[in-house]
């Protein structure tokens, strides 16, 4: 089996919902998810070997975490602490992502993820162009947001 890579927001609704599932409800960055986005990326994660993340995803989560402004942050803030521990976490160089011209487009993170291409990783995001530029590269890239059926 293959590694994987989330994206920002999906590490974020994976510490919060795993802390407190009722919590995604009410986080003021997952308004777009819900218990059943969980379940989704639960299911696609257990086809994985193993994660593998960049210290820009977890930077942004320990931010939009809130960590030490929110008391409801502990929780989910030892989950991100764990996931460090487990996830093969990458470095690429920030001069690197930008001087590639995608970097105007998508951004520090976002482009540091599309500069693995070449490490076969899967990328699970719920961006439709970062999806859509991820597949154009060649990546395994899944759009959570696939997973939904219309009456969801």
């Amino acid at each position: 089996m293959a590694e994987v890579l989330i994206d920002t927001n999906l590490v974020l609704l994976f510490v919060v919902g795993e802390a407190n599932p009722g919590a995604i409800s009410t986080h003021r960055r997952l308004g777009a998810f819900d218990a059943t986005d969980l379940a989704l990326l639960k299911n696609r994660l257990a086809r994985y070997s193993g994660h593998v993340t960049l210290p820009n995803i977890l930077t942004e989560t320990s931010n939009l975490l809130r960590i030490g402004k929110d008391p409801r942050s502990a929780e989910p803030a030892k989950l991100l602490v764990r996931y460090a521990q487990t996830a093969r976490e990458l470095y690429v160089p920030s001069h690197d992502v930008g001087s590639r011209d995608e970097f105007f487009k998508f951004g520090l993170t976002d482009t540091a993820i599309a500069s693995l291409f070449h490490e076969g990783i899967s990328v699970i995001t719920v961006d439709f162009d970062f999806y859509g530029f991820l597949t154009y590269l060649g990546m395994d890239a899944i759009n959570l947001r696939h997973d939904r059926s219309p009456s969801q």
